[in-house]
């Protein structure tokens, strides 16, 4: 490189001292009397523009031999970080001095061992003046902000993919025996856990790793990460008796996840048909255990009752009150994820065998029965199975009084009037009538099977209006009566004592 720029130097300065021996001696080389008195006529007469002109190239000539003589050219090397020029250095090996020094300050900083990404340091050899090389704290500070670095740590492997990745090989381990015990039944009084074989479902590993610092977790995050994994996306079509906490424990959900789910769906009012959206966590590792649960379980004493025609439904006498018993059960259950998976009993033991109790039941109606099913229905039929007022959950409570006879049962007008509302209800009284007998008072029939009127039809007192049924949200059959005044529900067995 030395040869080569000592040639540069050489052509340039013979160069230069032809150019301006040919300036200076061109009269030489032509006719020296005539070209000279010219050349110095021409000089006289252009002195203002060519002296200064002269000056100048001299000027220019000194400094470019300056440059050439004088400034000598180093060797050195262009470091390029992911193809971006970072740096000029005289010697590449500062840059491994200067690493090292980050690599001890990094690793006493966050306590963990680094490897930087060597690999995307990139050396071009070049030559340049000295005020062109980048200076140390310069190229410290670029390393810095440019160069990065992994770490080295421990991955579990799950599936042949690095799942997680913690410091230590003994945190993957307790980790992992974590994740085995989370799953782990606890035994109540008087209860045993024996636990058979607990296992984890997919292949795993602990293997080295190296990894950018962000990605290595905490204990908490790694375990609750494993748990959760990602969410799989599912939609669930609505069966007659689903409700939304039936759904989340069928699926395994809790049920205020589920209603975050289907912020347009209103919990109480899904019907047979509607569509749900399903969040559900899929777990990265899946844990398996067996065992036999241990328990003591009560035997009901077996009932015998005898119907008394002679007493009100609603009386009971106890004839021998019999006595309860308990046995031992030996049951091999196995989870999934904390979850049944199947329950086989494989013994039990009889402890203390139970007495029969004898019950003797009325079964006549009951004054109120008569009274209220009298208002809808044909004489000697229907018992009330639910009054006004009984919860219905989540604060609410019933707005009628519900009394039960089969399907198909004829239902009548309590009395005259005109046909407000005749249809499908989505509210849950299914098949609807409603009845508007002025004065404020409306009657409602729900859960009908059939609907014998039309909406603006006038009606008489006893007419046949539908046919009950198990429509809308129902236990089962019956019909629901209601008594509104003035638009709002009153307890129809008052009403009708009082009228």
């Amino acid at each position: 490189m030395c040869d080569k720029r000592f040639q540069v130097k050489l052509t340039g300065l013979i160069y230069l001292y032809g150019s301006y021996t040919l300036l200076i001696f061109f009269p030489v080389y032509c006719n020296l009397s005539i070209a000279l008195r010219k050349y110095i006529s021409f000089i006289q007469d252009n002195k203002i523009i060519i002296l200064p002109l002269f000056y100048l190239s001299l000027l220019v000539f000194g400094v470019f031999v300056f440059n050439l003589v004088v400034v000598d050219y180093i060797d050195g090397f262009k470091v390029y970080v992911n193809k971006k020029e970072i740096a000029m250095v005289k010697d590449y090996k500062v840059i491994h001095s200067i690493l090292a020094s980050l690599e001890q300050d990094i690793e006493n900083k966050n306590h963990i061992d680094i490897v930087f990404d060597e690999y995307l340091l990139k050396y071009h050899k070049t030559e340049s003046t000295l005020d062109n090389f980048t200076s140390l704290a310069l190229l410290e500070k670029n390393l810095k902000e440019n160069v990065t670095y992994k770490c080295k740590c421990w991955a579990l492997v799950v599936n042949g993919k690095e799942a997680v990745y913690l410091r230590k090989k003994e945190d993957v381990e307790k980790l992992l025996k974590d994740i085995r015990n989370y799953y782990i039944p606890v035994a109540g009084n008087n209860e045993r856990i024996d636990i058979r074989n607990i296992k984890i479902l997919e292949p795993f590993k602990i293997q080295p790793a190296q990894t950018y610092f962000p990605n290595i977790l905490s204990e908490d995050d790694a375990f609750s990460f494993l748990l959760k994994g990602t969410e799989q996306k599912l939609t669930y079509t609505v069966k007659n008796g689903d409700n939304f906490y039936s759904i989340a424990r069928d699926f395994r959900l809790d049920p205020s996840t589920l209603i975050e789910a289907n912020p347009d769906v209103n919990p109480l009012r899904i019907r047979a048909g509607d569509t749900i959206n399903l969040s559900m966590p899929e777990p990265l590792l899946n844990v398996e255990i067996s065992y036999q649960h241990v328990y003591e379980e009560i035997i009901p004493a077996p009932i015998i009752v005898k119907r008394d025609n002679t007493m009100l439904r609603t009386q009971t006498v106890v004839e021998e009150p019999g006595e309860s018993g308990n046995k031992r059960v030996f049951a091999d259950i196995v989870l999934d994820n904390g979850f049944i998976k199947s329950r086989t009993v494989a013994m039990e033991e009889i402890l203390k065998t139970p007495r029969l109790r004898i019950l003797r039941q009325g079964t006549q109606r009951t004054p109120n029965d008569i009274l209220v099913a009298s208002a809808f229905l044909s004489p000697g039929i229907g018992i009330i199975t639910s009054p006004f007022g009984a919860p219905r959950g989540h604060g609410k409570r019933h707005t009628g009084i519900d009394i039960a006879v089969g399907i198909g049962t004829p239902v009548h007008a309590y009395r005259a009037g005109t046909v407000k509302y005749a249809g499908w209800n989505p509210w849950g009284y299914g098949n609807l009538v409603v009845i508007d007998h002025g004065g404020g008072i409306e009657t409602y029939y729900g859960h009908n099977s059939v609907i014998k009127v039309e909406v603006g039809d006038t009606v008489a007192k006893g007419q046949v209006i539908s046919l009950s049924g198990n429509t809308g949200i129902s236990t089962g059959p019956h019909v629901h009566f209601e008594v509104r005044l003035n638009h709002h529900p009153i307890n129809p067995l008052t009403y009708l004592k009082n009228h």
